[in-house]
């Protein structure tokens, strides 16, 4: 059983304690140093990711893609790797790119806060 979390003495951050593989420990300092972030940063920054399918609308997330998860009886882990399998069908189709301007569109759109 997990030991019980300890909060920062302002109750912003809360302290585990976990041990990692030395491959993932590796690559995780590996990308602090190349991001300049600390590798406090990046743990959170993989987390929230994985938290909240990496920042996407939650209302989006409940409405279509976790119903297509459930659909498909697939938790998220294997969900995303789903969607990379199929990501890389595409690009061996298309080749790598063949949707770039679409995205700048999306992007743009979704910085605007438009649809």
């Amino acid at each position: 059983m997990p030991r019980k979390a300890r909060e920062t003495s302002d109750g912003s951050r809360t302290t585990f304690t976990i041990r990692l593989p030395p491959a993932t420990g590796s690559w995780m300092y590996d990308l602090a140093q190349k991001t300049d972030r600390t590798l406090t940063d990046i743990v959170n920054i993989v987390v929230d990711d994985c938290r909240t399918w990496f920042g996407l609308d939650e209302q989006l997330v409940k409405a279509l893609i976790q119903r297509d998860a459930d659909a498909l009886k697939l938790n998220q882990r294997d969900y995303i790797s789903y969607l990379l399998t199929e990501r890389c069908a595409a690009i061996k189709e298309h080749g790598a790119g063949w949707e770039k301007d679409e995205l700048k569109v999306a992007l743009a759109r979704r910085r605007d806060g438009s649809r």
